[in-house]
């Protein structure tokens, strides 16, 4: 599934801004989960593809429409992100984006892009981006 609005998140402690930019065509929304291609050193919505969880953020501003390289900023840190399917017995797993909307314990594809730190079960995941 994806983004189709602005989706309001929050935050744990400190967290930073990382200024990214954006090259590929789309829309975008506040909220959404963002990772670096390593390949072209863009951001991209999340997906379940491999080498992107390296640098995964979420993306701090309200929608942007790109067609031209686009500068955007993701807020890195622990953030918590709505799950319907959030369970205690994950508290301590790698967390894997596998959509701009989406974070999963497990992935086909895509590497992980954090670590899930705490629950609200059934809820959402806090999730502590980074490396």
């Amino acid at each position: 599934m994806a983004l189709s609005s602005n989706k309001p998140y929050s935050v744990v402690g400190a967290t930073r801004l990382l200024h990214v930019k954006i090259a590929v065509a789309g829309t975008y929304y506040k909220g959404g989960i963002m990772c670096i291609n390593p390949s072209t050193g863009y951001a991209v919505k999340a997906a379940d593809t491999a080498n992107f969880g390296a640098i995964t953020g979420v993306l701090t501003e309200g929608k942007i429409v790109g067609s031209d390289v686009v500068d955007a900023v993701l807020e890195i840190g622990s953030i918590w992100i709505d799950n319907a399917s959030a369970v205690q017995t994950s508290v301590g797993s790698e967390a894997y984006a596998t959509a701009d909307d989406t974070i999963a314990t497990s992935a086909t594809n895509a590497d992980p892009c954090g670590i899930i730190e705490d629950v609200e079960v059934g809820k959402a995941y806090l999730v502590r981006f980074g490396k």
